[in-house]
């Protein structure tokens, strides 16, 4: 009686999922419909190919909607600029590279790629080939705006929610103007009556998930719909069923309800978008997320993909074009295999140092190809108000492995 009674705080089993996925209505967030014109071509037109199977399934609410017209053209011209400032940022690092340390950073697939996607993106304005395509599919049943007494009545419970953290969209008070920062729960209020008066489940597929007002984190790890949603949602539709998705685990749950094989790549590009929007998004606040990425990647292009967006920033904040994180990874990449690769990973906790400044001097230790050197890239750590390396006297004493501070920092 107790997980029927209070179900939202429970993962639900197999049975609740089956049901769920052959009853449901789909509905697709803004910010997923406008990650369609960012994948490549071949990927967008698999995915709407998929997405066709359930099209009499699919439900837009009209934010949703309003949403995706109004800011699709900003967001692309927003990519655009990030692809032409993450260049410009990643053409300094090269020659910076070179002209301190004497290393040619191989960048010339990093570079095509964004400079075709300024060209896919500048023809996707000028000439929208899409978008008959996706009325097709996600845009044929979309719903009336709420009408005025009902929107104003949710801006007005909006403040009240917000204050007490209720879900979602209290995320986005910080960061918009009213009413726009109402806009997550007005689409949340249209699904609430929809769900109600038709009598369906819900699965809703969004890429907002770094507030936290949408979903719950265990980890860092998104673990499932936030439960307060779940818990008003059964309250409000007489316990309709109700699960949120992000795209990429969407995909991975709608390949099993198919009994179909979706390529590993256009996976793969769904997690890549929207890591880059993540990263854009929160700019030097993610810094370490790119320093971890620059550590542990194998794959050149990729990294430099997951760190270019916050460039620009991070040059200026963190003065990271001294630093060159790209000697580190480039001459690390032999030693990727080595037996001591958990040292390495260990330098990810630096980028949790608020000296990150000293950080800047890995750089010069990443010139030098012995494996020793390297490992002890974890002496930076306990560097506090000096932004130089040791002196000579204090490297030796560094330099012994069973010496406590030494032990300490590799803990």
């Amino acid at each position: 009686m107790i997980r029927e009674k209070f179900h939202w705080n429970y993962t639900p089993n197999k049975e609740y999922f089956d049901k769920l996925w052959n009853d449901c209505t789909f509905i697709f967030d803004t910010n997923v419909l406008i990650n369609l014109y960012k994948y490549n071509n071949k990927s967008t037109h698999e995915i709407l190919r998929i997405l066709a199977r359930i099209k009499n399934r699919i439900w837009m609410p009209y934010q949703i909607g309003m949403e995706f017209s109004k800011n699709l053209e900003e967001s692309l011209r927003n990519e655009i600029k990030i692809s032409k400032g993450i260049l410009e940022d990643v053409t300094k690092l090269a020659n910076k590279l070179y002209s301190n340390y004497g290393y040619k950073l191989e960048w010339n697939e990093f570079e095509k790629s964004e400079r075709n996607k300024i060209k896919h993106y500048e023809k996707l304005i000028d000439k929208d080939t899409l978008i008959n395509k996706i009325e097709e599919i996600i845009g044929l049943d979309i719903s009336n705006s709420l009408n005025s007494n009902e929107l104003d009545k949710i801006y007005k419970d909006g403040e009240i929610r917000f204050k007490k953290k209720i879900p979602p969209g209290f995320g986005d008070k910080k960061d918009k103007p009213e009413p726009d920062c109402y806009g997550d729960l007005v689409i949340w209020m249209e699904i609430l009556k929809y769900s109600k008066a038709e009598h369906k489940d819900i699965i809703f597929v969004t890429e907002d998930h770094s507030k936290n007002d949408w979903f719950e984190k265990k980890d860092g790890d998104t673990i499932g719909p936030h439960r307060g949603l779940r818990e008003e949602f059964s309250r409000e539709t007489n316990n309709q069923k109700f699960w949120a998705y992000r795209s990429k685990p969407f995909f991975d749950e709608l390949e099993s309800f198919f009994n179909t094989k979706i390529d590993k790549n256009i996976k793969d590009e769904i997690s890549h978008v929207d890591n880059r929007s993540f990263m854009v998004n929160n700019d030097i606040e993610n810094l370490p997320l790119s320093i971890n990425s620059v550590i542990n990647s194998k794959n050149e292009s990729a990294c430099l993909a997951d760190i270019g967006s916050s460039l620009t920033k991070a040059l200026n904040v963190a003065q990271l074009s001294q630093f060159a994180p790209l000697i580190g990874y480039s001459k690390a990449m032999q030693l990727f295999q080595n037996d001591s690769i958990n040292k390495i990973i260990e330098m990810g906790q630096l980028a949790q140092n608020d000296s990150i400044n000293k950080i800047i001097e890995m750089g010069q230790l990443a010139q030098n190809d012995s494996i020793n050197k390297i490992l002890k890239m974890e002496l930076l750590a306990s560097l506090n108000n000096n932004t130089s390396l040791p002196d000579d006297t204090n490297s030796d004493k560094k330099k012994n492995p069973d010496s406590d501070d030494n032990t300490d920092k590799e803990q």
